[in-house]
């Protein structure tokens, strides 16, 4: 999977005054990297965080870097990832199944609640590519939370959980309605490269945050050729 190493510059100055980006910076330089070169969209971000009801200050940030992360992720056509950008992101790669042909099975729509309404619901166009957005911003950010504000890491883990579900159903979609794509989806050096990723990834920080099952990933399992 080509990786193209992005540089991010923080000043010092940028992190004196507040300790959530003291520690963030501690926590993930690459991330706090982010806050200070998209400065600009900082409040706004910071005002949806309160209105999503992400009080919390580390959790209010972890928001902000979420978003932050989304917005480089466009802004380089790649999926931005601790200061690099992978290949994948382009919705050509994905294109066969959108979010509406799911259907997930009752043990995988429990798992999804936490995202069925305010995600895959309101985005019914939305592809592949979109989860593993959703999951790699998750995955960067989770653990500052389970970190700095345990209490609330819930409100976390859960939509990871949940959109690494999405990709199950995803995945058992494709291998039943589209057989062939899936096989191309599984031979491509860039999509089975980025699935891989970002699976891996979420299971990681999960990990990190005591989550150490999840159920309903045997389609990922199956998709990789892994032993579950």
């Amino acid at each position: 999977m080509k990786r193209i190493a992005t540089f991010l510059l923080l000043p010092c100055l940028a992190i004196a005054g507040s300790p959530p980006i003291g520690d963030l910076q501690a926590y993930n330089p690459s991330l706090a990297g982010l806050i200070t070169t998209y400065n600009s969209q900082v409040p706004v971000l910071t005002q949806y965080a309160e209105q999503q009801d992400f009080r919390l200050p580390h959790e209010k940030l972890a928001i902000v870097a979420h978003e932050l992360i989304h917005i480089a992720s466009a802004g380089n056509s790649g999926y931005w990832n601790n200061g690099q950008i992978l290949d994948g992101y382009r919705q050509e790669n994905w294109a066969g199944i959108r979010n509406r042909q799911l259907v997930p099975t009752a043990s995988e729509q429990s798992q999804l609640a936490p995202v069925w309404e305010a995600y895959w619901k309101q985005t019914p166009d939305n592809r592949l590519g979109n989860i593993l957005d959703e999951i790699n911003a998750y995955s960067l950010t989770v653990g500052f939370v389970c970190r700095y504000e345990p209490k609330v890491s819930e409100k976390q883990t859960d939509p990871l959980i949940g959109h690494l579900t999405l990709l199950n159903v995803y995945l058992r979609t494709y291998r039943q309605l589209m057989p062939t794509r899936y096989k191309q989806l599984q031979s491509s050096r860039v999509t089975r490269g980025i699935i891989e990723s970002m699976a891996s990834q979420g299971w990681r920080a999960l990990a990190g945050c005591g989550v150490s099952r999840i159920n309903n990933q045997e389609e990922i399992a199956l998709f990789l050729n892994l032993k579950k």
